[in-house]
């Protein structure tokens, strides 16, 4: 996938860690184009307008080349593929692959930040008196897909690599346990209620209890009949 944005012919291992970096602050740019050539200043004036627009055209996809920016496997790789690793010390060669580490982890801390700047901006009800013609543009936000991004937010979420507020996580459980549109949409990966009662027990597993209400999680579990979270 990566070939093919950056065009033909191969790309030298060392290279990748770099390359996906690049690719994900240029996701997170305000904006990619002059606002007068494609977007209203509506649009213009969202936030991370260039991620916005992707996930509008493809939400699934877009997510799914984040998700090959944050390779584990392909960082630890290009690290210790590096032509001048085998003439490092071990600690130099574990301190460089820490930084590596902790520089994806802050790439995939600003994607979820601005993921939640996007969902934010979405869903807020609309002043339907303004006249403005907004509502209408609000109409054509990704809102259809927020179970992708739900499910994106959940899972860098377990693996302890971004946190979220608390406002968040509530709507990521009220997600994974609804019966809503999102959640009945089943072209979204992995979106069957087994793998979403999993989502949930990672959550609870991995966060700490005084960021969750466990009365209120409680009571999602048990309306969605998620035997394993409830015992």
């Amino acid at each position: 996938l990566l070939h093919k944005i950056v065009g033909r012919g191969s790309i030298p291992p060392s290279r990748l860690p770099s390359l996906r970096r690049e690719l994900v602050e240029f996701l997170l740019k305000d904006t990619c184009t002059p606002k007068s050539q494609t977007v209203s200043d509506f649009v213009y004036r969202r936030p991370h307008l260039n991620l916005y627009l992707l996930l509008k055209l493809d939400t699934e996809a877009t997510l799914d080349v984040l998700r090959c920016a944050f390779m584990e496997d392909g960082i630890s790789n290009a690290s210790s593929s590096s032509p001048d690793s085998a003439n490092k010390p071990i600690t130099e060669a574990k301190k460089e692959n820490d930084n590596v580490n902790k520089t994806q982890n802050a790439l995939v801390q600003n994607t979820v930040d601005a993921l939640i700047q996007i969902i934010d901006v979405n869903i807020v009800p609309t002043d339907t008196t303004s006249g403005s013609g907004d509502d209408e543009l609000i109409k054509e936000c990704p809102s259809k897909d927020i179970g992708y991004v739900f499910e994106f937010i959940a899972y860098y979420v377990a693996l302890q690599r971004a946190k979220i507020s608390k406002g968040v996580l509530c709507q990521i459980l009220e997600y994974l346990t609804s019966d809503s549109q999102f959640s009945t949409n089943v072209s979204v990966q992995g979106s069957s209620p087994k793998n979403r009662e999993k989502q949930v027990l990672a959550l609870l597993e991995i966060l700490p209890e005084s960021d969750w209400d466990a009365s209120f999680v409680l009571d999602l579990c048990e309306r969605a009949k998620y035997h394993q979270v409830v015992h």
